[in-house]
């Protein structure tokens, strides 16, 4: 069960995690495919384990989810070109 949930443990006493010895990847395998921007679906199927671990050490880490679908670049600003496509797509389509 803790397996699945993230391979660490709490220590009563210290209240420290600690790295389980039966972990399947470290953290630097981990980092390696993320800043590769694979999806957690990719980095648990890569790593052979479920993507809920994935997404748990993900959040340990402090990490944001890599998603494909929504990995959107918005420019700064926008060329005459850039203005006069997006007029065209949400506009009315009419010209100047």
């Amino acid at each position: 069960m803790l397996r699945s949930l993230g391979e660490k443990i709490m220590t009563k006493a210290s209240g420290d995690y600690q790295e389980r010895s039966d972990a399947k990847f470290t953290n630097s395998e981990f980092r390696e495919l993320y800043n590769t921007r694979l999806s957690d679906d990719e980095i648990a199927r890569r790593l052979g384990v479920h993507r809920v671990t994935v997404r748990l050490r993900r959040v340990r880490l402090g990490l944001s989810p890599n998603d494909p679908k929504h990995n959107v670049v918005v420019p700064s600003t926008l060329t005459s070109l850039g203005c006069y496509l997006l007029g065209a797509l949400v506009g009315d389509g009419k010209e100047p």
